[in-house]
């Protein structure tokens, strides 16, 4: 059908984007798990098919055209088993003959019924046709395996089938209709009905649930059994039956077991069931209809049940805050009193019950009864559990509803258990600011107060602790506490650690809850540290706007005030201080401190550096946090600045320079380095150096005067009396263009003398224009100029100049890229003077293939690296004249060939 090819068509994109019409099949019948019981003396009527399903069936492999997979889609399954080998015929009949319905075979037998999913072995045969109408397996059939599309026979080949084995057969609706069919067996040989008859084979009695349960030699029909249990009765008369109930039937059609619910307990003996008709108008009917006999009996014996005792005290933890007995028989969860009034507990200190609890299952039955503790039991010794009867009359019931005698007694011991030692101090930091405590065992932490009152500490200067931090592990215990002080402590001698009753009520508690007894006290020890000195100043240097101060021991950076104020200066000038800085490493720790002045020290002369408190309150503070003594001082000096400020003369013959250096030498400069851009070097205070070039030349000059120093720079130009020089621009040059020269030489100039590089030639101060004809597309042309003054001394000047053939701008009509040096490329021919050029190609797509701003860029006929085919491109040509400034957009086709 054209669905169908539809179908197959798409059905690949709508497994992988999980369609919404898609949906899991929950319907009893619609999963291989909970398929029809049938057999083969029936027709099975489908009124409905619920839209589900779409899960692959594997299957032979399919090459038919409109061919799709094969899948589950709003499926049906029927399970049944071969007592007779041979073939199997049956015929499935749409309601609505348009319908579309499809199947498939599998033997499972010795497989969970989901493994037709994934087992290809299960196949047995199948029937995919894309057609509608009746379909199924008959002798009209050519051919086990029928595959989707059009064309394809609704009538597959009759499989042959195995005696004592198990099959499914899966029953797809292509058609979303949701309208049913019906299933019929026959024109096969094999036998699928069950040639035996049911018989009760077993019964037996439940005290708990107080039921019956009846074994059945065969599987039978759910809904046969009368739920109000009247398909049995008691022969002779006497327990009630109340209802019926069949294992398995909430998941599947069939059962082989059943549950009579009876009215009360039975009392020990023999008893009888015998089937009969039930309220339903039936006994039990088997997937053919086939019945129960009526009058089928079925004895069991009810024994006197065992004795309810009391249960035994499971093993305690230390210090236990609820106690748990374990039953050897279930007890009844509903005979518990919630209170814990059922039991009292007696021993060496008062401890009540206030609650009970069973760990209760489905059936409100339990073996262990937790009773929970108005305290935990912390005193050592003997104790007891006595069974009483509690506030609802009785003591505990078990599953059979006998009652536990009161008096019952369960015993349990208490062993003594030891607190925790006061715990060791770990080494303390100098200066420290918490005292950290490491424990032997653990502590909990829920007995550590964290606000520190658990201790005290004692020693030369008062110490108060402001909290308590534990490390704790995800069972609440812990080995550490760290004390937290509220200063540090920087006075050296003996303290001790004392364990006192805090805020919470106690002091430090055990695993088993025991505590360490207050007053428990360790010892520890404060060691001097050593003083922070100035020691001296850096050497003496040249304008200082800084001053570097070493330290006797490093101090903490966060000591030193950033505005100096830790420090003053004094000296033959005045000096302020504007801020200071500790050269300090990874652990912020200094052992010297650059201040910062606020004006450059210029003056010579012997300074003082005098440690004050700055504004931050303190001076500066050791790595032990010792402050140093203020009124400390140190010595520096400084010397005068210098400069390297030097003048020159200079006197010309020609081509020969003399340059005449002096430096005044001034502020005890006593060394001098003249550097030239020679290479020469002179350390004399004022030399003379002779240049027998021209150009601009370079003269440094260094003074010192051992502690100050100063560089100074100088360039100036040296010139021939006489300089050749003027200006062209270098082109390129089109026909007929004409080149200007402009003459700029300089000096007291007699004779002028023109070579234009054509062989042409002038004299005079003004250049003729001239005009080039290149023999070549492009050609160089070298023009000269030479100069001479009354006394014979020369001066030469070249330019070079670029002329073309040909400024007409144009794209060629066709290329040839095959690399032979003939038009191997295309490009805008004769772009000299195009300014904001783009050239670009296409395809014959209207695909931009190549694009350029520079007309020197050629396109060597490829694309993405790879030859481009032959054929026709179009190309587009933006520029703007250089002369005229017009805007130009032209546009044309060229011929790729090979």
């Amino acid at each position: 059908m054209y669905q169908k090819i539809l179908f197959a068509y798409f059905i690949t994109l709508l497994i992988l984007a999980k369609a919404a019409t898609a949906q899991t099949c929950t319907a009893i019948g619609q999963n291989p798990s909970t398929a029809f019981p049938v057999c083969g003396t029936k027709t099975f009527q489908q009124q409905s098919v619920p839209i589900c399903g779409i899960r692959n069936i594997p299957g032979p492999q399919c090459n038919t055209p409109g061919n799709g997979p094969h899948m589950d889609k709003n499926p049906f399954w029927y399970k049944f088993t071969c007592y007779t080998a041979g073939t199997l015929g049956f015929a499935i009949t749409p309601i609505v003959l348009n319908d579309d319905y499809d199947w498939q075979l599998f033997d499972v037998t010795g497989h969970q019924p989901d493994d037709v999913y994934t087992d290809m072995s299960l196949y047995v045969s199948m029937n995919w046709s894309g057609e509608s109408g009746i379909t199924g397996a008959s002798s009209a059939g050519t051919s086990l395996d029928v595959c989707g599309g059009y064309n394809q026979p609704l009538f597959s080949s009759m499989a042959t089938l195995q005696q004592g084995h198990n099959y499914l057969l899966l029953i797809s609706h292509f058609t979303d209709s949701q309208i049913g069919y019906q299933l019929t067996f026959g024109g096969g040989t094999a036998n699928i009905t069950d040639p035996t008859m049911a018989q009760l084979k077993d019964a037996g009695y439940y005290c708990g649930p107080v039921t019956a349960g009846i074994k059945l030699s065969k599987r039978l029909k759910c809904n046969s059994l009368a739920a109000d249990g009247s398909d049995f009765a008691f022969s002779p008369a006497g327990p009630k039956i109340l209802s019926a109930k069949g294992v398995d039937c909430s998941s599947g059609f069939d059962m082989d077991s059943l549950v009579l619910q009876l009215d009360k307990p039975l009392a020990p003996g023999n008893y009888t069931l015998v089937s009969q008709t039930g309220t339903d108008g039936n006994t039990l009917l088997d997937a053919c209809g086939n019945a129960l006999t009526v009058g089928q009996r079925i004895s069991f014996t009810v024994v006197p049940p065992p004795p309810a005792i009391m249960g035994a005290v499971n093993t305690l933890p230390c210090a236990p805050d609820q106690i748990q007995l374990t039953f050897p028989q279930p007890i009844r969860c509903s005979t518990i009193a919630p209170g814990g009034g059922d039991f009292i507990l007696s021993g060496p200190s008062p401890i009540r019950i206030t609650g009970a609890t069973g760990n209760c299952d489905a059936n409100g039955l339990t073996q262990t009864v937790t009773l929970q503790l108005d305290q935990r039991i912390l005193q050592d010794g003997d104790y007891k559990i006595t069974l009483v009867n509690g506030p609802d009359g009785n003591t505990l019931e078990s599953e059979c509803h006998v009652l536990i005698p009161s008096g019952g007694v369960a015993g349990f011991h208490i062993p003594p258990q030891p607190f925790v030692p006061l715990g060791n101090i770990i080494p303390l930091p100098c200066a420290p600011d918490q005292i950290q405590l490491q424990f032997d065992q653990p502590v909990r932490c829920s007995s550590v107060s964290g606000d520190g009152s658990d201790f005290i500490i004692n020693g030369p200067s008062p110490v108060v602790v402001t909290s308590s931090t534990t490390t704790c592990d995800v069972d609440g215990f812990t080995k550490t506490i760290i004390l937290q002080l509220k200063k540090r402590i920087l006075l050296p001698g003996n303290y001790q650690v004392q364990l006192v009753s805090g805020s919470d009520g106690n002091t430090l508690q055990s695993i088993c809850w025991q505590q360490t007894p207050a007053g428990s006290a360790q010892p520890f020890v404060i060691a001097p540290q050593p003083a922070v000195l100035l020691l001296d100043a850096a050497p003496a240097v040249c304008n200082p706007v800084s001053i570097k101060v070493g330290l006797s021991t490093p101090v903490r950076c966060t000591s030193i005030a950033p505005d100096g104020s830790d420090f003053t200066v004094t000296g033959p000038t005045a000096v302020h201080i504007a801020g200071a800085t500790g050269i300090c490493n990874s652990n912020n720790l200094a052992d010297s401190i650059e201040l910062k002045l606020s004006n450059v020290i210029q003056t010579a002369g012997d300074y003082v550096v005098q440690l004050t408190t700055g504004t931050d309150g303190n001076t500066l503070q050791s790595e032990c946090w010792q402050e140093a003594v203020a009124g400390q001082h140190l010595n520096f000096r400084t010397a005068d600045t210098v400069s390297a400020a030097f003048n020159y003369t200079l006197q010309q013959q020609c081509r020969i320079t003399t340059v005449n250096l002096t430096h005044d030498g001034k502020h005890a400069v006593n060394a001098w380095k003249w550097s030239f851009d020679d290479g020469d070097q002179y350390t004399i205070q004022n030399p003379s150096k002779v240049y027998t070039s021209l150009g601009n030349k370079q003269v440094t000059l260094t003074v010192s005067n051992g502690v100050c120093s100063d560089t100074q720079d100088k360039t100036f130009l040296l010139r021939s009396e006489v300089s050749a020089l003027f200006d062209v621009d270098p082109g390129p040059y089109c026909p007929l263009d004409v080149v200007i020269l402009q003459n700029k030489s300089l000096g007291n100039i007699q004779t002028w003398k023109w070579e234009y590089g054509n062989g042409a030639s002038s004299t005079g101060p003004t250049p003729i224009q001239m005009q080039y004809f290149p023999s070549q597309k492009e050609e160089i042309y070298h023009i000269r100029l030479i100069v001479e003054n009354g006394v014979h001394c020369q001066d030469t000047t070249d330019h070079y100049i670029k002329a073309v053939t040909s400024c007409y701008i144009d794209v060629p009509t066709a290329f040839s890229p095959n690399n032979d040096g003939q038009n191997d490329y295309l490009y805008p021919l004769n772009a000299y003077k195009a300014l904001d050029l783009n050239f670009s190609v296409y395809n014959r797509f209207g695909q931009l293939i190549f694009e350029t701003t520079d007309w020197t860029r050629k396109w060597d006929g490829t694309v993405g690296g790879k030859p481009a085919d032959i054929g026709t491109y179009v190309w587009m040509l933006h520029y703007t004249e250089k002369d005229s400034g017009k805007k130009i957009f032209r546009k044309g086709t060229t011929v790729l060939i090979r």
